[in-house]
């Protein structure tokens, strides 16, 4: 095994793209984090830090404006907001352990961060759209996730045909040149193959726990590390302070 995936390195890096504008789209943190480990950077996104099913994207992809505009509630189990229209969850900007036992500081953090969150997603659903209008290269990433109750025939093409609906929507909304790159677990590889070479399919042996995306050596490290060397930026920017899993 170790061969064949030295192998896929050395492809990677012989067969490297650059694009200008890098966006991920759920389905959760695992992207964005491995994109930062690997380039020392991340280009703030909209569904870049966050949780989100395919029925919340494409709930938000079509009601845009109603994304962080109607409530948002502080989730203690998962220490992130949730947005109530989409039921998104987005990382707030405080890390949990500054939260104490006193409700009404606590309350005072949610407030602060809640207001903070709107306003991002404001900023970043202006940049969503401008990314997909500015005669650039787009490189669209989705994390595929598979339950244990959905790997059946029948799930498998209901993931498909929500994978076909999401490209089907960017078709229609970026006028950029874009290609939809769909990682998804090594296993399951051969099952999201398509014939359109817009849609590219790439394999990690394993992904990190939804509760420890940002622990570094959780998951395939390598396997993303191929992945990137392969699907690069055009331009690396300077990241500007530290991210919050950084400050917990």
């Amino acid at each position: 095994m170790m061969f064949d995936r030295i192998k896929k390195y050395l492809y990677a890096l012989t067969h490297s793209k650059k694009y200008d504008n890098i966006i991920p789209l759920g389905y959760n943190c695992e992207i964005a984090y491995r994109f930062y480990k690997h380039f020392k950077f991340f280009d703030a996104s909209l569904f870049g830090w966050s949780f989100v099913t395919f029925e919340q994207l494409k709930y938000s992809l079509l009601n845009m404006d109603k994304l962080c505009n109607g409530g948002i509630e502080y989730d203690y189990p998962s220490h992130t907001l949730k947005c109530k229209n989409s039921g998104i969850y987005f990382h707030g900007r405080t890390p949990h352990d500054k939260f104490s036992d006193n409700e009404q500081e606590n309350q005072k953090i949610i407030e602060q961060d809640a207001a903070e969150l709107q306003s991002r997603t404001e900023h970043l659903k202006e940049k969503f759209f401008n990314y997909a209008n500015d005669g650039k290269k787009n490189l669209y990433i989705r994390k595929i996730h598979l339950s244990d109750g959905n790997t059946s025939d029948s799930g498998i093409e209901q993931k498909r045909n929500e994978i076909l609906w999401i490209y089907n929507f960017l078709k229609d909304y970026c006028k950029n040149d874009f290609t939809f790159l769909l990682v998804v677990e090594e296993k399951f590889y051969d099952k999201f193959l398509f014939d359109d070479e817009k849609i590219q399919t790439r394999s990690i042996l394993a992904y990190s726990p939804d509760d420890a995306v940002t622990k570094k050596k959780a998951g395939d490290p390598f396997g993303w590390k191929i992945l990137f060397t392969e699907f690069q930026p055009k331009h690396k920017k300077k990241q500007k302070g530290k991210l919050k899993f950084e400050l917990n």
